[in-house]
């Protein structure tokens, strides 16, 4: 049986806890094949490489997530002597919409 799941970020109560800066602060040469076993993260496009897919303007492995009909997509140029952009995200109404971006993840537990 598949179920899905939601998760949700309330940034407006931060955590007694803090992450190491360190944590993914490390270099892989991405080798295809082993890349995924590789990372210890499953998100794909972390800079947004990749071209943008169907209708919107969103990033490769990435896709819209959004409640809003006004909500606006595009991808940004890369900063000067970066290779990756900025997904730019536009919410066009001040109704309680909320918009971001999503992949799909497979998340095993115990």
């Amino acid at each position: 049986m598949q179920t899905n799941a939601t998760i949700t970020i309330d940034c407006s109560r931060p955590g007694e806890h803090t992450v190491n800066p360190y944590l993914f602060g490390h270099f892989v040469e991405d080798i295809r094949d082993h890349m995924e076993a590789m990372l210890a993260f499953p998100l794909r496009d972390m800079d947004f490489e990749s071209e943008k897919t169907g209708e919107s303007a969103v990033s490769g492995s990435w896709f819209p997530f959004t409640n809003g009909r006004n909500t606006q997509y595009a991808l940004e140029a890369p900063a000067l002597r970066h290779s990756g952009r900025a997904q730019r995200i536009r919410i066009m109404s001040d109704d309680e919409a909320y918009a971001g971006i999503a992949q799909n993840a497979a998340l095993k537990g115990r």
